[in-house]
């Protein structure tokens, strides 16, 4: 259970491992790129940032407040919460009106996009900031839009108890006209009444005069004892008599009647009272409503008054480089990441392992040389690319311990991948090892052996098919540099129907006089993208798939497999043929150890003097 356990954890670690040396050979293959990308969206930010006008910034403070004392008559600010109230401001300073307002008062239009405001946390401050390329025209801005808020706030306050106060107003102006036209009639009848009094006690007292002279005139001719009692009767009458002058006296001075008997007059000055009072009682309903629109009135208060600042705040000319270097450089690696993850080509060992759970036999480097060169194997033993196929030999003996490998079919997946290229060069290091080999070309469609190997192709494996003979009348023999000796059947003239040659019990004959004829025969079959390698596939003992590296995509292969599969055909593994240098599928095997001590030190320079994205000089 434990060893089950470790091998599983050991399996992941090496997976993770190799996934994160793939990725790390991923990156440092693409470094260039990053750091282009890198450097030019970094020059792109920091140009951009310089051609930009400077921003400056002013920021004023505002403070709500509710007054200290609370009226008794129900508000709805009363219902809200200090965090209400401010949120309620913060967007009055957004509406248009008063960004109307604010242009109004500045003579410039102010615009909404270069204005935030903000209610600050757990207070109930607002604070306003304005972005301008002018940094006195932003601190006019902040300044007056505080100004037009506290204006704003209290034309709204007020306008909640106008229509009130203007009532009581119209009352009380009304009480008051009716009042002084009441005091003019009580004026009025008041000096009718002065009047008619003033006459009357005039009358009277003339009256009396007249009776108490003639009533004295009377006592003095009378006898003593009738004299004394006629003047008590006198004294009466002069007694009323002084009476009437004293109300008369008072009546010129006080000029108010001496009896108010008259019921119109008294009417009118209860009438007078009574509107007195109503009139004292509109007074105090209006004192009242000024009492409550002031204490229900929301505070609205400048604290911090915005500053002319010198200093812009953007463009962050050194920011914005950052930020544009940093955004190449996620880019490109995430490009590359996305382009890797996309490329469903074949790349190294482990794609081949992973994709398929087959075996890489051999990795060949890439080696473009031209036809006239001759074999490579041959004109250059000591090579590293020499070395990959002696691999590729060796490779092979080993897969043939249970049953040996007469015939090898060698194939791919579609054309161009190099097939032909590790036919005549694996023919070439058997050659050099002693074997006697028989590399025989069944490409009918497009043979290409006789040109890498300077043969003639006036007659070959299509002779055989039309006149009876053997092997010997078509075999032409390639003599190399460095022991490199073997016979070659080349296709000779095109047939129109190569599947049906192939497939015919004749071409079965001539593998298996190959066979007693060659130590190894070696078969270069047309792609898997016809049926003539699967019409050899049962011929043969092993066959071999070479695909190109970087280019040759899953799925061909994987047709490729099952096509031979379905066949039943021995696949003995993948030749990974063209491997660039930045596939670093080889592990560095093709680096300084091939080289060093074979006398071709100036490759060595030059490969490392060279960039990764030079080419190899031809």
């Amino acid at each position: 259970m434990d060893n089950s356990e470790n091998n599983e954890t050991l399996e992941f670690d090496l997976i993770d491992a190799a996934s994160l040396r793939r990725m790390g050979s991923l990156l440092w293959r693409n470094a260039w790129i990053i750091a282009l990308a890198a450097i030019l969206t970094g020059m792109a930010a920091f140009i951009y940032s310089r051609l930009q006008a400077p921003v400056y910034q002013a920021s004023a403070q505002v403070l709500i407040s509710r007054p200290s004392m609370q009226s008794q008559i129900i508000d709805i600010t009363q219902s809200m919460n200090s965090q209400q109230i401010t949120q309620t401001y913060v967007e009055m300073l957004q509406l248009t009106s008063v960004r109307q307002a604010a242009s109004d008062k500045l003579g410039f239009p102010v615009e909404t996009g270069k204005i935030q405001i903000s209610a600050l946390t757990n207070t109930q401050m607002i604070e306003i900031r304005v972005e301008n390329t002018n940094a006195q025209r932003a601190a006019d801005i902040a300044n007056t839009l505080v100004d037009v808020l506290i204006e704003k706030n209290e034309e709204i306050q007020s306008g909640r108890y106008i229509s009130s106060e203007e009532n009581l107003n119209a009352q009380i102006a009304d009480m008051d006209q009716q009042i002084v036209d009441l005091q003019s009639q009580i004026k009025e009848r008041s000096t009718t009444m002065l009047a008619e009094q003033k006459v009357s006690l005039e009358t009277q007292i003339d009256a009396l005069k007249s009776q108490i002279s003639a009533m004295q005139t009377e006592i003095a001719g009378l006898p003593t004892e009738q004299a004394n009692q006629r003047r008590g009767e006198l004294e009466q009458l002069q007694a009323l008599q002084r009476s009437y002058e004293n109300a008369y006296a008072a009546l010129i001075v006080q000029k108010k009647p001496v009896t108010n008997d008259d019921e119109q007059l008294t009417q009118l000055e209860k009438t007078a009272t009574l509107y007195q009072q109503i009139y004292l009682n509109l007074l105090n309903s209006r004192e009242s409503l000024r009492l409550a629109r002031l204490q229900n009135t929301l505070n609205v208060a400048k604290i911090d008054t915005a500053q002319i600042n010198p200093n812009p705040v953007s463009p962050r000319v050194s920011v914005n480089t950052m930020f544009g270097f940093i955004v190449g450089l996620l880019l490109a690696i995430s490009l590359i990441f996305a382009r890797d993850f996309l490329d469903d080509t074949l790349k190294s060992r482990d794609d081949i392992k992973r994709l398929f759970g087959l075996s890489t036999l051999g990795v060949i480097p890439d080696h473009q040389t031209e036809q006239t060169d001759g074999l490579f194997v041959a004109e250059q033993p000591r090579s590293p690319i020499t070395e990959s196929y002696r691999a590729l030999r060796t490779n092979l003996e080993f897969s043939s311990v249970d049953h040996a490998l007469k015939t090898i079919l060698i194939t791919s997946a579609g054309p161009g991948e190099g097939k032909t290229t590790v036919c005549t060069n694996l023919a070439g290091v058997l050659a050099q090892a002693g074997k006697k080999v028989l590399l025989i070309d069944t490409d009918l469609r497009r043979p290409k052996v006789h040109q890498y190997l300077g043969l003639g192709n006036r007659f070959g494996l299509t002779d055989l098919f039309l006149r009876q003979g053997g092997l010997a009348d078509v075999i032409q023999v390639y003599e190399g540099p460095n022991n490199t000796r073997y016979e070659v059947i080349t296709t000779g003239a095109m047939p129109p129907n190569p599947g049906e040659l192939l497939s015919s019990d004749r071409m079965h004959a001539i593998l298996a006089e190959a066979c007693q004829h060659a130590g190894i025969v070696i078969i270069d079959s047309a792609p898997s993208l016809v049926a003539d390698s699967q019409a050899l596939s049962a011929s043969v003992d092993g066959i071999l798939i070479v695909v190109e590296a970087g280019e040759t995509r899953a799925e061909p292969v994987r047709a490729t497999l099952e096509s031979f599969r379905r066949a039943q055909a021995h696949i003995l593994g993948l030749v990974l043929n063209r491997l660039q240098n930045h596939h670093n599928a080889y592990n560095g095997y093709q680096s300084g150890y091939y080289y060093h001590g074979y006398g071709d030190e100036n490759r060595i320079e030059e490969k490392k003097n060279r960039l990764p994205w030079q080419k190899k000089k031809a």
